[in-house]
Formats: C-alpha cells, structure tokens, sequence
C-alpha cells in the first residue's frame, strides 16, 4: 500500500476513532442500562413464574391427596362391611350347596389377556358405562363353582348397595369394584360383562398386590384388561384378629379422571400440557426415563398413547443433568420446579409425584408463555433516543470523513513524493543498479533518509564485489581438497573438512600414491592457526610446498623439515604458525610411520585387544616458528581391523551450550562401537555426533579428519599382508 493511503489513513484514524469510541462508550451505556431494565422485568417475571407454578403443583397434589383420601376411605368402609358380614354367619365359607342361580360361569379367558372387550361391553369412556345397570357379577374357582356355593354369592350380593354408595361417592373416579376370599371366589362390581375370568381371586394382580403388603397398597399404573383404560388397583386386606387375610377389596381409580382435575384449577396458564407419567427403562437410552401414561389437553384426555399425532412416548429435555434431578425427584416422592428445554425451546417443569411409587406428573409451561417481553414502552423510548443518537454521530463522522480526506490530498503532494522517490531509487537498486540516487535536499528526517540511502549504493557495490571473492576463494579452496580417497588394497581410506567459515585453515591430502611409492600411502593432516582468508592463503601456500617436497624422496622427517624451513621464512615476524601430522603407511611392512609438528596425536584403535593408542611420539614444535626445528619420525607395526584416526582439535574441543567439551572420550566410543563399518561411515558418524553434541552452538573452529581401516589383503609381490 502506497505511504499516501496510509497517511489518509492514519488522518482519518486520528480525526473518527475518539469520537467512534465515545459514540460507542455512550451508546453502550444506555444499551446497558436497557439490558438491565429488561432483565429486572425477566427475573422477576421468571419468580413469578415459580411461585405460580409450585402454587399449582402444591394445589394439584392436594387434590390428589384428597381423591387418594377418599378412595382409601371408601375402600376401608367396604373392607370392614365385608368383614363383618364374613363374620355375621358362623357356617363355614367353603360348604357345597346346590347350583346357584345367577352364577357366572367363564367362557373367554383369551379375551381377557389380550385386553379385547366382550361383545356387547360398553367402551369405558364412553358416556354409556355410566348408564349401566350397576349389579355384581362373580366367579369362583372351578372346584367350588361346580359344587356351587349360595352364600358367597349371598355375601357378594349383600355388598351391592356398599359398592353403590361408593360408586356415588367417588363419582366416574372408580372404573370398578372387586371383593375376594382368600380360599378363591370374587365379584366384580359393576358387572360389565357376561363372562369374567374363571381364575381365582388369589391369582387376581389386585390380590396379589394387597396381600403381600397386608397393608392398603396403590399398584403402578397399568392398563385394565376389561376396557384398557389407564388405572390404579387400590387393595386393602380384610383379615381377622389374628391378622390373617380372609379377603381383600380392591378399587380400580380410573387415570384420565385424575388428569381431568387439572382443569379445575384455578389460574391454571394457558397452553401448558400436564402429563401423567411413571420412572422406567428406556428402551433406547437404557437407563431410567420416563414413560408417559396420559396427557391432559383442553377438555379432553389423552391414555395409551398419549398426546397429538407424532407425540413421544417418553418425556425428554436436552438438558440432562436437571432431568435426571427431576427423575431422582419423583423416585424420592418430592415436588419441585425447574428451568429445562422441551421440544427444543425453554421451558418450565412443574413436577411432583402420584399415588404410586415411581409415577408422577409434570406440567410443562413454555418460557414465552410465562416470561413475557419486557415493557414495550419503555423499550421504544430507548430504542428512539438511542436512534437519534447514533444519527447524529453518524452525520458527524461523515463530516470527519470529508475533512480528513481534502487534508490528506493536499499534504500527500509535499510529505509522500520523497518518500516515492525513495522508493523507486530502492527498487532500482534491488535490481543491481549501485548507481542509483535520489535528489532529496530537505533537512529534514526524509533529507537525512535520502543522503543515507545516497550512500548505500557504493557500499553495497563494495560488499558485493568482496562476496564474490569470498565464493571464489572457497571455491578454489574446496578444490585443493581431494575430491575422493584412493583406492588401496588392503586399506580403506576417507577423509573430510567442515569449515566455520566460507574458508578455513584445515588442510588434509593424500600423498605418496604412485609407481615408485606403490607399497607406500602418505597422509597429511594440518591446522592453520585461526580460519578465514588467512588461513586458507597459508594453508594454500604449504600445500603447494608440501606436495611439491613429496615427490622427491627422503624420510618424513626430512620432508617436514624442508617445508617448516621454506614456512618460517614466508611467515618471518607474523606470529602465524600451522600444526601438522604426516603419515606413511608401510603396507609391506605391516606399520606406520608418522613425524608430528605440535598437532593432536593421532589415535590407533587395535580392534583385537579392543585398546586405543595414542601417537604422541615423534613430536616437534608448529610449522613456522623455528625454521631449524629438526623433526624425527616414529613407526607403530598395524594389524587387520585397526582404525586410524586423525583430525584437527575443532572435533575434540567442539562445545555445547552447556560450555562442555566433545572430548577424546566420546570420539573413542563412536569409533570403538562402529569398528565394523566403512572408514567413511566412521567418519560421518563422528561429524554426526559432534553436530548433535553442539545443538544450537555455533561451529567454532573447522573440522578435519581422516579415517584409515587395515583390511584383509595381500601384498605387492603376492605374500600374505595386513592378515
């Protein structure tokens, strides 16, 4: 981006952002303030809420408590009529008499389990069943109804106008009215149908259920086989003194008519859905859910499947955990009030438990039904002032806009255009064109830019010209290098330098390989005090010395005399000196011989004695600083499989960031653990370790070495060597 859309837009910062913030700031504050207001409204609008909904439950509980009250207290009048009239007639129950009229005999048990009405019987919720004849209808089991038995049947009738009475009592609450003796017969009050089940009356559920309790005991929901309405078994047992069970009677309390009560209820919200439900598994999740029984809706009630069409089966909140609350809740027969999400929307659930252990009911009030919108006027004063405001700031920064953009045109001419300059001489010299200037003569900061950029063209033509030397410099070092190793029977040779710098003083070569040498192979290995350019002009000039002495024959001590002679006297007075290690392998001879100018001895690995030698003797001062140094050479016998290694002191006096040194320690334990690889891969793995040893450390000093391994082999004239 040019600096003049920077500058506009610098201008434009400075003028709109102090008034944007204030604009923002105030804007904030009334919008805050607005906040609040409606959320004071909501909170309380949501106590309400609460106290209204724990209000209804708290008014829907009572009322079950008193239709449980007066189902248990007609239950308990007809139980104790029933004992006494058991106990009025002294002749046993169980005596044979002839057959008696008006006892029913069982014809369809099938109909019975599958919960089909017999034909003729009127639907349960029909206003028809309240129109009935209401007259008993009993059974016995087949043994006694064969011999046949009229006092049971007289003691049954007798109960007929109690049951009545109930049945004005408790109004359409009472489906039906059962009474049974323990040793097997029933009624079934009002008689439904023609044809009841022949099963005895200890084998009814309602039975069952009271006799095991010996106490009055409510059943679980369940659907009633007669007419499959939804209901409650309420048993109580009749017994004696001795508390021994004679019989029991039972009431079935019809479900949906317990559901109706809601619409009695005064302040009742509207559209809210309260449903009757009890604590099962559910069948997909797997744990505790709970099952819908009935749902209430405006005059009218819903069993079985309960609800509108594509209603669930199962109450469910996407809010897990104040779901499973609410179903602890009910299991622990407590009320209560809480915030959850129903059918994907908030909502409120008005909850507490039923007659029976486990089932409860829950009204489910949407959140917009009970929190209502905050107060519309006063959200339409703030919505206008805070329109007017923003109005009047918005004309206000258009004004800023236009302003700063006019100051920002007529200032770019004067403050950009030596910054344009500037930035054309700079691509130009990016382009390698050191002769670019600009003509900028203010004395300003941009002035004093210009006359520095002005001067950077020479500088850099200068930088570049000594790079380029640089490269070639390094270049022609690299070649002076051996570019490969030779190849020797009997011996496997690789040597390598890492330079610190473009170029460096570490020197090493191959010499002595040619007809008149054959069984011979010198080595030469040299460190130039310090590295650079330096260096590497002297290490260039005793390369050239060293290897024209080479080629002239003499002992290695005599060789490295007469080049430390012709040193010396180039280096006279400088102070520069080079260290140096020669060797020569005798490959007939089976040895080594090596003379030492101040470098770090070489270190002979003897593979069969797993032992390491260190070649200290032979020693003399550095090249270059006495030319009459004398140096003798020192000879070692070599075996197949030893290793030599010689380097520069850049490896062993390598640093971490810890400021400790590589060592000869470590270098011995590389070479003694890859004895079995190449000379080359002994090499590389030591350069490899030194690298990793350093870590984020500069490289300090070059790094030379040359890695020899004796092999299995023969000698020039065929006799055994190196074996």
């Amino acid at each position: 981006m040019k600096y003049r859309y920077k500058l506009l837009i610098l201008l434009l910062a400075v003028s709109i952002v102090p008034v944007v913030s204030l604009r923002t700031f105030g804007i904030h504050n009334v919008q805050m303030m607005a906040d609040d207001l409606v959320a004071q409204v909501k909170s309380k609008q949501e106590t309400d809420a609460r106290q209204r909904l724990r209000l209804l439950v708290s008014n829907y509980t009572r009322s079950i408590q008193t239709s449980r009250e007066q189902v248990e207290m007609a239950l308990f009048y007809q139980a104790a009529a029933f004992r006494r009239l058991l106990e009025a007639d002294v002749a046993p129950i169980d005596a044979p008499c002839p057959p008696c009229p008006g006892f029913s005999r069982p014809q369809a048990i099938e109909k019975i389990a599958t919960g089909d009405r017999a034909p003729g019987a009127p639907d349960g919720n029909s206003q028809e069943s309240l129109s009935i004849e209401k007259t008993p209808c009993w059974s016995a089991d087949p043994a006694i109804a064969a011999a046949g038995n009229p006092r049971i049947v007289e003691l049954f009738k007798s109960m007929a106008p109690i049951q009545r009475s109930a049945f004005q009592y408790l109004g359409d609450l009472v489906v039906a009215q059962y009474l049974g003796i323990e040793s097997g017969p029933y009624s079934i009050f009002p008689c439904r149908q023609q044809d009841i089940p022949d099963t005895a009356a200890t084998e009814q559920f309602w039975y069952r259920s009271a006799f095991a309790e010996k106490a009055t005991a409510w059943s679980r929901p369940y659907s009633e086989p007669l007419n499959g309405r939804e209901v409650f078994a309420v048993s109580y047992p009749i017994t004696d003194d001795d508390e021994t069970v004679l019989g029991v009677a039972s009431l079935l309390v019809s479900l949906d008519r317990l559901l109706e009560k809601v619409f009695y209820i005064p302040d009742l919200p509207e559209g809210i859905a309260p449903y009757f439900f009890r604590l099962d598994r559910d069948p997909v999740g797997g744990g505790i859910g709970a099952k819908i029984l009935a749902l209430a809706q405006p005059g009218k009630v819903s069993t079985g499947m309960p609800g509108v069409e594509g209603a669930p089966r199962w109450l469910a909140s996407a809010d897990g955990e104040p779901f499973k609350a609410m179903l602890t809740d009910i299991a622990r027969r407590r009320s209560g009030v809480r915030e959850m999400s129903f059918g994907g929307q908030k909502s409120f659930w008005a909850y507490g438990p039923l007659l029976h252990q486990g089932s409860g009911f829950a009204f489910i009030v949407p959140g917009e039904q009970i929190v209502k919108p905050a107060d519309r006027f006063l959200l339409s004063s703030i919505q206008l002032r805070l329109s007017k405001v923003k109005a009047y700031t918005l004309g206000f920064l258009i004004f800023l806009l236009f302003a700063a953009t006019v100051v920002a045109v007529l200032f770019s001419r004067t403050v950009t255009k030596p910054l344009a300059q500037l930035a054309e001489a700079a691509q130009k010299l990016a382009g390698g064109n050191f002769e670019a200037r600009v003509p900028i003569s203010s004395t300003d900061e941009l002035g004093v830019l210009g006359r520095m950029f002005n001067r950077v063209g020479p500088q850099l033509r200068e930088h570049y010209r000594m790079r380029r030397s640089l490269e070639v410099a390094e270049e022609i070092q690299q070649n002076l290098l051996p570019a490969e190793p030779p190849v020797l029977e009997g011996l496997d040779v690789y040597g390598m330098t890492l330079f610190s710098d473009e170029t460096g003083g570490d020197y090493f070569d191959f010499l002595c390989v040619d007809e008149r040498e054959k069984d011979n192979f010198c080595v030469v290995v040299g460190d130039v005090a310090g590295h650079g350019i330096s260096s590497a002009l002297l290490m260039a000039s005793v390369r050239g010395v060293l290897r024209s002495r080479a080629k002239r024959a003499g002992a290695l001590g005599e060789m490295v005399s007469d080049v430390n002679r012709e040193f010396a006297e180039d280096m006279a007075d400088s102070g520069q000196f080079m260290t140096l290690f020669l060797a020569r392998v005798h490959r007939r001879d089976e040895s080594i011989e090596w003379v030492r100018a101040g470098h770090e001895p070489a270190l002979l690995y003897r593979r069969s004695q797993d032992a390491f030698v260190a070649l200290r003797q032979g020693g003399g001062a550095a090249l270059g600083l006495a030319a009459n140094s004398i140096y003798r050479s020192r000879s070692q016998p070599i075996l197949p499989g030893d290793i030599l290694f010689i380097g520069t002191d850049g490896i062993t006096e390598s640093r971490n960031s810890a400021n400790e040194l590589f060592g000869s320690r470590r270098l011995r334990e590389i070479i003694r653990a890859n004895a079995e690889e190449t000379a080359k891969a002994v090499a590389l793995t030591v350069v490899d370790a030194v690298e990793a040893f350093r870590g984020t450390s500069d490289r300090e000093d070059d790094q030379t070495l040359v890695v020899i391994k004796v092999l299995p082999g023969s000698t020039a004239d065929g006799k055994p060597g190196l074996e």
